[in-house]
């Protein structure tokens, strides 16, 4: 899949972000409904298992239990 890019103009962060946005671009709805419908993936997100930072944050005392909204 050509996703019109120069290899060698990625050197920066910026680079690499323009580069996703390009190639992120090109997904159709299918394609995401798709990728978002798997039911069986090695994608990090889609296990059923606490975020390793958030879990992080509650053992150093940053959050601490309460109420919250999640807005998917």
């Amino acid at each position: 899949m050509d996703i019109g890019l120069d290899l060698d103009i990625v050197k920066t962060e910026e680079d690499v972000m323009k580069m996703l946005d390009n190639l992120l671009e090109k997904r159709d709805s299918e394609w995401w409904d798709k990728f978002y419908t798997r039911d069986e993936s090695s994608v990090p997100f889609f296990k059923n298992i606490p975020d390793e930072n958030l879990v992080s944050y509650v053992e150093r005392g940053i959050l601490n239990g309460g109420d919250a909204l999640d807005i998917g």
